[in-house]
This record gives C-alpha cells, sequence and structure tokens, in this order.
C-alpha cells in the first residue's frame, strides 16, 4: 500500500496492514462467517496442540457503525473445548477472556498484518492502538501456545477482509483514497482511457467537528518513523 505521510514518510498503522482494502465490517454477521470458516480450520489443523484447551473469548466493538444497524454494538465469541470451537455473534456474559473497545479502533488494530511485516513497524502499530484504543480488559489467555498460534492465525487470514475505519479525510483516509484511485486506474479497462488524460480534483472542508478522535488523528499524523531495533 501507499502508505505514506504528505510528507513522504510512513504512517507505522498502515505500513503494518494488510494489503488491499478489505470489505467486511469487524464482528458483523458475514466477518464472523468468515471467522468461523476460518477458525474451524485452523483449529483442525492445531487439534494436536488443543487437546487440554477449555476456553472462550468474546470481542466486544462499541460505537458500532450506523448504517450495519446493529445498535451501538457489535460483538462476536469462540468457545474451545479440545480440538473443537464454537463461533457465534453475540456478547457472552460469562466467559475467561472478554475484551472491549471502539468499534473504529479494534476494526484499525485487526488489519495489522503479522507475518511478512518488519516486526518493528508492527509494533509501532500496535503502539498507536493501544494508546488511543481505552480498552477493557476482562479475564486472560491460558498459557497455551497452540492456542496462541490458532489466534494470530485467524488474525492474519481476517485481516486483508476488514473495512479500515479511518476519519474521513484525514491523512490516513487520504492515504487509503489515494490507494483506491491508484490500483483503480491501473485496471485494464480504464488505463488505456486515462492515458492521456490530465485532471486535478480537490475538496477543503472547513471547521470539522471536534470530537473524542482527535489524539487518534495526532498519532496517526505524527510524522516519526518507526524505530527499529
Amino acid at each position: 500500500m501507499n502508505c505514506l505521510t504528505p510528507s513522504g514518510e510512513p504512517f507505522a498503522l498502515l505500513a503494518a496492514a494488510a494489503d488491499g482494502v478489505g470489505e467486511l465490517d469487524f464482528a458483523s454477521g458475514e466477518w464472523v462467517a468468515e471467522a468461523r470458516a476460518v477458525l474451524e480450520g485452523l483449529v483442525e489443523t492445531h487439534a494436536a496442540g488443543l487437546d487440554a484447551v477449555s476456553f472462550s473469548l468474546c470481542e466486544v466493538a462499541h460505537n458500532a457503525p450506523y448504517y450495519l444497524h446493529a445498535g451501538s454494538k457489535l460483538a462476536w465469541h469462540a468457545k474451545f473445548e479440545g480440538a473443537s470451537v464454537e463461533v457465534g455473534v453475540g456478547e457472552l456474559e460469562s466467559c475467561d477472556l472478554k475484551i472491549q473497545g471502539d468499534h473504529g479502533v479494534i476494526s484499525n488494530g485487526a488489519r495489522i498484518q503479522y507475518a511478512g511485516r518488519d516486526p518493528a513497524v508492527v509494533a509501532a502499530a500496535q503502539a498507536v492502538i493501544q494508546k488511543v484504543g481505552r480498552f477493557d480488559f476482562a479475564g486472560a489467555m491460558p498459557s497455551n501456545p497452540t492456542l496462541g498460534l490458532v489466534l494470530r492465525e485467524l488474525h492474519d487470514a481476517m485481516a486483508p477482509r476488514v473495512l479500515p475505519k479511518f476519519p474521513w479525510m484525514s491523512a490516513p483516509w487520504v492515504a487509503n483514497a489515494r490507494q483506491i484511485a491508484y490500483e483503480r486506474a491501473q485496471l485494464p479497462e480504464f488505463k488505456d482511457g486515462l492515458a492521456s488524460e490530465d485532471f486535478i480534483f480537490a475538496e477543503e472542508f472547513r471547521n470539522p467537528p471536534k470530537c473524542k478522535c482527535r489524539s487518534f488523528l495526532r498519532l496517526l499524523e505524527r510524522r516519526t518513523k518507526p524505530q527499529r531495533s
């Protein structure tokens, strides 16, 4: 992805994100259906290391997009019992680990790709998410490395499918829009027709609303490169 700031430096959160732009809202019914299929396959693959596991996980994403007509939050859960898993829509009242946060922040965190990414960039992206996320954690993961591997592989498999949630017209939003426009312009049905075009389009919006996302934007637009270890 062309994930640079206007000054030509990288957004860690975009640099660590999966390629392309996803099409599924995090924790929506369609997302859960895809996650269920992926997770069932992973549990079958790693069955030998999950024999003694009994664990339930629930993620609750508040401030869900209005257009989904899902109310104020979306949630999903997974229950592991040995080499089997049950995945569903909705919040569990009682579970071993419950994670709650803002839907937009969780969505952007869900797009971070671990495999094939520079660990320093991933760490910088995670630091942004943790700082602005204000997550509520209740419970803990069991110390089972296979379960941790399964959940990490689920995350990576779903990362390209999740829609990013950046405030409209923010610099990260523009970086995503730039990438979409570039990819569309390279399609065979458009490329030849655009070869001789010279067109500039600009929009300017004044007096943006004051909102709690300002601190998120300041972090996203920070022009410092992630430190490498």
